[in-house]
């Protein structure tokens, strides 16, 4: 079943090589009992490489969903400490933070490499009635939307004004647009077969990688004042040691003494009521992270949940050009096979499976 559901990793970087494999987003399990991990061919059990190949992952899989894996690593013998078990069974890397980039790096292109249905050129056929309906209803006058009638473009336009239709080659638009349902997208492959998408995950998964760019844009607000946080000597430490990393999320902090900072700007998203204690929380996080990238999966975790707010009604009919549009943004995206909340986004019936099926 694992090797039905795995996608290869083979990655080199900086003297380090990663090869094996690891299961799909589909496959993962509720505990890290299919984690299997090799380095310099011993057996061994590292916490800080199961959590960035978690974390590799992003949003494709739920958050209390570990993913299956059998990795191989080649490291140079002195960036390992093989003597802090008894057993020698786990390990110490001298340089986590290079570690742990490489592999979500490793792992984040196995993803992009999945196998994808290939794009079937637009064709001059279409299913005539629903395709004349779709257009002669842009002629109606305004005055009809208010009538409960089966005219789905009209209805839509109104609902998903930020959907920008322009002319695209055939790679850009994605799969061709067959046909659309309540709550779904029908298109077809090159291979034969139909795509079925869910366009209320298709939806949140686009609004999620919008709205994480936005982020990354450094939207940050300005404290009025400046406020001195006092910290002990191992928050300090933690501290000075993650400084570029909290920057980087959007904090704006100085060193102001031997322990204490001042901070000046703190993410758009964080609330300043009690900015002394927030950081003080964040300090001790830090310390039980050393590699400091699960604030990076705590921040996408609450963009998903903001994101699945705007999503369209899982009982709307989109028009043919709104779903053609949608598909375009969604094939645009890093991920699109899973919706923030790593659920599938669509499955690909080929024609002996539909055979089955009838």
């Amino acid at each position: 079943e694992f090797l039905e559901s795995c996608l290869p990793v083979d990655w080199e970087e900086a003297g380090i090589q990663v090869r094996g494999f690891v299961g799909n987003p589909s496959y993962t399990r509720h505990n890290r009992l299919g984690q299997y991990l090799f380095i310099n061919r011993r057996a061994v059990v590292s916490p800080i490489i199961s959590r960035a190949v978690r974390e590799g992952f992003g949003t494709t899989i739920p958050p209390q969903r570990f993913p299956v894996f059998v990795l191989h690593w080649e490291l140079p013998q002195f960036d390992v400490d093989v003597n802090v078990h008894p057993q020698k069974k786990e390990v110490r890397l001298r340089d986590e933070e290079e570690v742990i980039r490489i592999i979500r790096k490793a792992i984040s292109q196995s993803l992009r490499k999945k196998e994808e249905p290939k794009i079937l050129s637009p064709k001059p056929y279409v299913s005539p009635n629903f395709f004349q309906k779709e257009y002669t209803s842009v002629e109606i006058p305004p005055a009809t939307v208010q009538e409960p009638v089966v005219t789905y473009t009209v209805k839509e336009e109104i609902v998903h004004p930020e959907f920008d239709f322009t002319e695209l080659t055939p790679k850009q638009l994605g799969p061709r647009i067959l046909n659309t349902i309540s709550g779904f997208i029908l298109a077809e492959p090159e291979e034969g077969g139909i795509i079925i998408i869910d366009q209320k995950r298709a939806h949140h998964r686009v609004l999620f990688e919008k709205m994480k760019a936005h982020s990354e844009a450094q939207a940050v607000q300005t404290l009025s004042l400046p406020i001195q946080i006092d910290l002990t000597q191992v928050e300090a430490d933690a501290m000075r040691e993650h400084l570029l990393l909290l920057e980087s999320l959007g904090f704006g902090i100085r060193e102001f003494g031997k322990q204490a900072y001042m901070v000046d700007a703190i993410p758009q998203s964080f609330s300043n009521n009690d900015i002394q204690t927030m950081i003080k929380n964040i300090m001790e996080d830090l310390r039980e992270y050393p590699a400091a990238t699960e604030y990076v999966a705590i921040r996408e975790r609450h963009l998903a949940s903001i994101a699945s707010r705007g999503t369209i009604s899982s009982s709307a009919r989109l028009s043919l050009t709104e779903a053609q549009e949608l598909v375009r943004q969604l094939w645009d995206c890093k991920d699109f096979g899973q919706c923030p909340q790593g659920k599938k986004i669509w499955v690909c019936l080929n024609n002996e499976k539909i055979r089955e099926l009838v």
